[in-house]
Order: structure tokens, then sequence, then C-alpha cells
């Protein structure tokens, strides 16, 4: 008998469902597809259903725990919506795990909370996820990368040392 996560993907979603679909989706979630789980979480979104019992939140949390990447970004956005930026469990640190699992469009949205920082070089900068982003072929993170450089450009110019003034 296959498992339940051989019978749903993430691209089985194409709009509002027919009610024997929702059901699947709901049973194949309840025994712990991710795919499924990602589904009900845009499906109550779509409904209305944020937050709560039985809500987007609630089936995000779910697929995101298990390393779904949607399900993580998705998840930052709606942490996003609610104004919850920084810090645990907010809209930084699920774009954060969704971008360190792939996720080019997380590692763009990254990029744009360190441009609001005004921190737009070094680690952990707005240069450093969107030339990452870019990268991996994000079109988005190279036009916001392009953008940045020319407001701020980098700091080319070598740096001049000065020495230590010898006593006589």
């Amino acid at each position: 008998m296959d498992e339940p996560e051989d019978e749903f993907s993430e691209d089985d979603f194409r709009g509002p469902p027919t009610s024997e679909e929702a059901e699947a989706w709901r049973s194949a979630a309840k025994v712990g597809n991710t795919d499924a789980m990602y589904n009900m979480g845009i499906l109550c979104y779509q409904q209305g259903q944020l937050v709560g019992t039985d809500s987007a939140e609630t089936w995000w949390i779910r697929a995101a725990k298990e390393n779904h990447t949607e399900a993580q970004m998705n998840l930052g956005l709606l942490r996003y919506e609610q104004d919850r930026m920084l810090g645990d469990d907010s809209a930084e640190s699920w774009w954060r795990t969704a971008a360190e699992s792939g996720s080019t469009d997380a590692a763009c949205n990254l990029g744009a909370i360190r441009q609001a920082q005004e921190r737009f070089r070094g680690d952990d900068s707005a240069e450093y996820w969107w030339s990452k982003a870019a990268a991996d072929g994000n079109p988005d993170a190279a036009y916001n990368l392009q953008i940045l450089n020319e407001e701020h450009p980098a700091n080319t110019a070598p740096v001049e040392l000065k020495s230590r003034k010898q006593e006589p």
C-alpha cells in the first residue's frame, strides 16, 4: 500500500478544491503528509481562517516544522502581515529557515528586511541575501542588488593605513 506522502504534492493545489478534494487533503494532512498540510494552509488562508484552530497558521506551522520550504515561506508572509518582523516565530525567522533550505523568494525578503534596517553590506545584510538569491536565479533579487549598488555603492577605494608615530 502506498504511503500518503506519495498521493499529493504542493503542485496539486490549482484553485478552490471540491469538497472531496479538501477532505482528501485534510485526511492526508492529519496522517502527516506535509504537502497536504501546506494545501490546507492555503485553503484556510483563502477562506480567511488565518489563526486559531484549523487555520492557515496551524497547518503551515505543522508543515514548516517538517521542513516544508513553501510552508515556511508562507508562514513568514503571514507573520509579516501580522507585523511580526523580528524575533522568534517571526517573518525573519521563518524566511531565514526557508532561505537556508533554498527558497530564493525568502532570501529576497530577508534582503528587504535588512535594507529597511539599513544593513546594506556585510554579513547578514541586504547585499548578502540578495546576492545569494540572485546567484540562484531570482530576478527580483538581482534587480534589488542592482539598485542597492547604484544607491549605496560599495567602498572600493583602498584604505590607507596610518602608521604609528615613532618616538625619538
